[in-house]
C-alpha cells in the first residue's frame, strides 16, 4: 500500500509537470509568433467538429451545444449547431446570417472598423494570426510540451469581454480551443465564459463559397 502511493504521487507529479504552463519572454513569444505564422500561412481552409460549453454563474450546469465549422480565408465562417438544436451562423466579411426554424436574419456590418475587427478577430482564432490583435489587445503566450496557450486581454477594459484564450497544439498548430471570458465589476476578469473546443480537425480541403453564400 505504501508503494501505492509512492507511485500515484510520482505519477501525480509526473501530469502536473506536463501541464505547466510557462510565461514567454519577449524573445521567446516573437519566435513562437513567428512559428505560429509560418507554420498556419498555407492554411486556406479548415473544418471541423465543435463543443461549445458556456458557463454561467448561478448555474448549476454549463449549457452545451455541438455542431460542424467550416473556416475560409478572408474572413468566412460557418458554423452548424446539431445539438441539441439546429441553428446556422454564417459570417462573410462584412455580413452576418443567422438561420433557425426557417427564418432568416441578415445583419449587414456598415462599419468599416466593425467589420475588419470582425474578420481580425476569425483571422487570429481560426488561422493562430495574432498580429492584428495586438493594437486593441495585450498579449501574453505561455507553453506547455504539447501547446502554446495564447491569452489576450483588452486594452481597455469592458464588461463585455476581460480575455480571449486560444489553444494552440504545437505539433500542428491547429486552433485546439478557444475561451472567451466576460468582463467582470470595474471591467476585471469575470466569471462568466463561453468555451469551444475543436476536434476532427481536417485543413487545406476544398470548402465552396456557396457554404458562405449570404442573401
Amino acid at each position: 500500500m505504501r508503494h501505492f502511493f509512492t507511485y500515484a504521487l510520482l505519477a501525480a507529479m509526473t501530469v502536473a509537470q506536463a501541464n505547466a504552463q510557462t510565461l514567454l519572454n519577449q524573445m521567446e513569444k516573437a519566435e513562437v509568433q513567428q512559428e505560429i505564422k509560418e507554420k498556419t500561412a498555407h492554411i486556406a481552409t479548415l473544418q471541423c467538429n465543435f463543443l461549445q460549453q458556456k458557463h454561467m454563474s448561478g448555474m448549476s450546469t454549463d449549457l452545451k451545444s455541438t455542431g460542424d465549422l467550416h473556416f475560409k480565408k478572408n474572413g468566412m465562417v460557418r458554423m452548424d449547431y446539431t445539438s441539441p438544436f439546429k441553428y446556422t451562423l454564417v459570417i462573410n466579411q462584412q455580413k452576418l446570417m443567422t438561420l433557425s426554424g426557417g427564418r432568416k436574419n441578415i445583419i449587414n456590418l456598415k462599419d468599416k472598423q466593425q467589420g475588419q475587427q470582425g474578420e481580425t478577430m476569425i483571422s487570429a482564432c481560426m488561422a493562430g494570426d495574432f498580429s492584428a490583435l495586438e493594437k486593441n489587445f495585450n498579449i501574453d503566450i505561455y507553453a506547455t510540451p504539447q501547446q502554446y496557450i495564447v491569452k489576450a486581454t483588452p486594452v481597455k477594459k469592458n464588461k463585455s469581454l476581460s480575455e480571449l484564450e486560444f489553444t494552440m497544439d504545437r505539433a500542428t498548430m491547429h486552433m485546439i480551443a478557444i475561451k472567451m471570458t466576460e468582463g467582470g465589476k470595474n471591467g476585471n476578469k469575470g466569471n462568466d465564459y463561453t468555451q469551444y473546443t475543436f476536434s476532427q480537425i481536417k485543413a487545406g480541403l476544398p470548402i465552396a463559397d456557396s457554404m458562405f453564400e449570404i442573401k
